[in-house]
């Protein structure tokens, strides 16, 4: 974009975070909860035959990852679409706050990140929070660049449109 790269890391990583956050879980969970999942890792298990409760855990672990791999395939391509494009509009929208010499800083995406950490109901630390993100096999990194884009952009439209938006409430009141 403009010469900035989007990887195929980072649509992988955004594909995971729109499947988190798009409601692909429930999906997943239907799945997970569906007869025809329970007679299938039946088999599975039957097949495998462990011996150890160690080896059971692992072979469960599979037989999960697997399914998981099943339910985000079937997703995959419009998502990966919808991934490819959010990375894009986000990749423009810091290029148009660089351009503005607008920067927000780490600290600024901390703080950010810390709010919506707090404003659910467990009310969890920064740490906490992304340690969430990490668990489900994304990098904390993915959400930080989303929130830097967004509020980058923020600041673009208010240095660009704010005094436009201010004359024409003025001329109204």
């Amino acid at each position: 974009v403009n010469g900035a790269p989007v990887t195929s890391f980072d649509v992988e990583q955004r594909q995971r975070f729109l499947a988190l956050t798009s409601g692909i879980g429930e999906r997943m969970k239907a799945v997970f909860q569906s007869d025809e999942t329970k007679q299938a890792y039946r088999a599975f298990m039957e097949k495998e035959r462990p011996t150890t409760q160690e080896e059971a855990q692992e072979l469960q672990k599979k037989f999960v990852g697997q399914l998981q791999q099943k339910v985000m395939a079937q997703a995959s391509g419009a998502m990966r679409k919808q991934a490819l494009e959010q990375l894009i509009d986000e990749r423009l929208m810091i290029q148009a706050a660089t351009n503005l010499k607008i920067i927000v800083t780490d600290k600024e995406v901390d703080e950010r990140l810390l709010a919506m950490a707090q404003g659910g109901q467990q009310k969890l630390s920064l740490k906490e929070f992304l340690s969430q993100f990490t668990e489900r096999g994304i990098n904390p990194k993915t959400l930080r660049e989303r929130t830097r884009a967004q509020m980058a952009w923020a600041q673009v439209v208010r240095q660009v449109y704010g005094s436009r938006v201010q004359a024409a409430v003025s001329t109204t009141s």
